[in-house]
C-alpha cells in the first residue's frame, strides 16, 4: 500500500453524477433548442446569446477531458498505478467531485512523503 493508502478508487457520490450530466443536459437543451431557449430565457432566468450557450456546452468537453489526464497522472505519481485510469475516467465523467477525491489523496501522500523525508 502506499502513503496515498490502498490502490483503489474513491467514487464520487452517486448524486454528483446525477447533477453534473442533468446540468450538462439541460445546457444541451437550452443551447440547442431555439424554443426552450426562448422559454427559459423569458420564464426562468435571462440567459447569454445562444451561441455562447453552445459555447459553453462544447467547452465542457476539453475541460473534463484536461481534468481526466490530470487525475490519470496524479495518481500514478502518488503511487495509485492500479486505479489511475479510474481516476481519469471518474473526473472526465463527473469532473471536480472525483479530482477533489483524488486530491484528498495526493495530501495525505505528500504530507507522509515529508515525514518519511
Amino acid at each position: 500500500m502506499s502513503a496515498a493508502g490502498e490502490d483503489k478508487l474513491d467514487w464520487a457520490h452517486p448524486l454528483w453524477f446525477a447533477l453534473v450530466w442533468g446540468g450538462i443536459g439541460l445546457l444541451a437543451i437550452i443551447a440547442l433548442s431555439p424554443d426552450f431557449y426562448t422559454y427559459w430565457s423569458s420564464a426562468v432566468m435571462a440567459l447569454p446569446g445562444r451561441q455562447i450557450m453552445i459555447y459553453v456546452l462544447w467547452g465542457w468537453l476539453p475541460i473534463h477531458l484536461f481534468e481526466g489526464w490530470y487525475c490519470h497522472r496524479v495518481a500514478h505519481r502518488i503511487g495509485l498505478s492500479s486505479s489511475a485510469a479510474g481516476w481519469g475516467w471518474q473526473a472526465f465523467w463527473v469532473g471536480y467531485p472525483g479530482t477533489r477525491l483524488l486530491l484528498k489523496r495526493k495530501r495525505a501522500w505528500t504530507a507522509a512523503q515529508g515525514e518519511a523525508g
